[in-house]
């Protein structure tokens, strides 16, 4: 007869709190140093390039000089925003870029991740997949950090907005301002911290929401059985997924795409969604190796990690199916307002980090994880989720840095360790803390005997 253990529980040690508790004070110091060695970055010229194209006012002074300014935008338009930003006086403090830069990097980072531990619960409710139960509670833990991220976001749009977003510059919708921008007026309904703010708390407020009642209904289900919760976490599935849908792109278009408030892409939203999936997939996976190789989870078995790296190696691919047709879209439509987006990212400072970021992402998951054999190897799998999540955080790091702290800030050092780390500390230690307060598997859910017998034809 074959027994199962359903009741193990993660012990969340001392010395493991200290560990997670040491990573994030160690992201702090790191932090602190960075922005001690360099407090307003007069290494480098950032700040030349960090507002994108304020076409109206430069399509003025081509004219005056008698040049075509769509053909010089078209053929030189990194040239012409750093002309257009020497001219119009932007020389704000680089140092406080940099801060609030890489401050909205590692929280969407670690926000994105958190998010997917609930969106995988809510697919797996609306697809009927039983499969996954046994990792429901690893993503119900993932998901408790979702909170802190928020409030983090929050601050960053609160009190970051002015060295971040171009938009949120009064001069750009004054009329006679040398920085006068009628096509950020036209934005302005959308772009400014007010209805941002407004969107992200209702947005955010309802994913914090649906996690928690996801984990009740679970936690709920433990003790009293029955198909009461399932049903109601089936209907909160529906729910959920249209806030969500609605909510990454919103997110996607007004926190990240707004760095660089003149380019726009119809498939952003879409293009964020692939990459929280992708490093979701993996973070949930890692934590699953992980318990195994502690001793817990006996009951997620090769057949659970196999199905898990299916799922990093098909969404590397729909990434890069979503990067492939915004390029090349792009490249072929060669309208200057877009284009600049990738000419900015093809200046040499960046070009290197650009092709790398396609290789990361796309190329190491399609050789090293198309084969069966790999995906049922946990230490190779666990390495290449290393290597997933390098790739995650140099993606966000390009959709970022240079529309924020410009092309010669491409430096890495101590703020981008150390913000990285103090978010990743907090988010390993509510996620363990998550993990220890309930049962690993969830004990009464109806297709728990799915889950436990679940099996891979050859």
């Amino acid at each position: 007869m074959e027994l199962h253990n359903v009741k193990e529980k993660f012990i969340f040690t001392g010395r493991l709190k200290a560990i997670t508790l040491g990573v994030t004070l160690l992201g702090l110091i790191l932090t602190v140093i960075g922005m001690l060695v360099n407090p307003d970055g007069r290494h480098g010229h950032g700040e030349s390039v960090t507002h994108g194209v304020e076409l109206s006012e430069q399509q003025n002074v081509h004219e005056e000089e008698g040049i075509d300014y769509a053909t010089d935008l078209k053929d030189h338009p990194t040239k012409v925003v750093a002309d257009h930003d020497a001219a119009s006086g932007h020389h704000e403090n680089i140092g406080a870029k940099r801060f609030w830069a890489n401050l909205l990097l590692s929280s969407t980072f670690w926000f994105l991740i958190s998010l997917c531990g609930t969106f995988f619960i809510a697919f797996n409710y609306l697809a009927n997949a039983g499969w996954a139960v046994v990792l429901n509670r690893i993503a119900e833990a993932v998901g408790v950090y979702l909170p802190i991220s928020a409030v983090a976001l929050l601050i960053i749009m609160a009190f970051g907005s002015h060295s971040i977003y171009h938009w949120a510059h009064e001069a750009v919708y004054e009329v006679g301002n040398p920085e006068y921008d009628p096509l950020l007026v036209g934005k302005r309904e959308f772009l400014n911290e007010g209805f941002l703010m407004t969107g992200f708390v209702i947005f955010a407020g309802l994913m914090i929401l649906f996690t928690y009642l996801f984990r009740r209904n679970s936690l709920l289900e433990d003790v009293n059985g029955g198909l009461k919760y399932y049903d109601r976490s089936l209907k909160f599935a529906v729910f959920f997924l249209v806030a969500f849908g609605l909510g990454i792109s919103f997110f996607g278009f007004g926190f990240l795409m707004s760095t660089n408030p003149h380019w726009y892409s119809t498939i952003y939203g879409v293009y964020v969604f692939a990459g929280m999936f992708v490093g979701g997939m993996t973070v949930i996976t890692m934590i699953a190796i992980l318990l195994k190789n502690a001793g817990f989870l006996a009951e997620v078995r090769t057949e659970h990690i196999h199905d898990m790296g299916k799922f990093m190696f098909a969404f590397s691919i729909f990434w890069t199916y979503i990067w492939v047709s915004q390029f090349l879209l792009i490249w072929y439509g060669n309208i200057p307002e877009e284009t600049i987006y990738y000419d900015m990212r093809w200046a040499p400072n960046w070009k290197t980090l650009f092709w790398l970021n396609l290789i990361i992402n796309f190329t190491v998951p399609l050789l090293l994880l198309m084969s069966r054999h790999t995906k049922r190897n946990f230490k190779f799998l666990f390495a290449i989720g290393i290597v997933i999540l390098i790739g995650r955080f140099m993606d966000i790091y390009l959709l970022i840095m240079p529309d924020t702290v410009g092309l010669d800030a491409s430096t890495f050092g101590f703020i981008e360790i150390g913000c990285w780390l103090f978010f990743g500390g907090i988010f390993a230690f509510t996620t363990a803390w998550a993990l220890s307060r309930a049962n690993l598997i969830p004990m009464h859910h109806p297709y728990l005997g799915e889950s436990l017998h679940h099996e891979i034809p050859v």
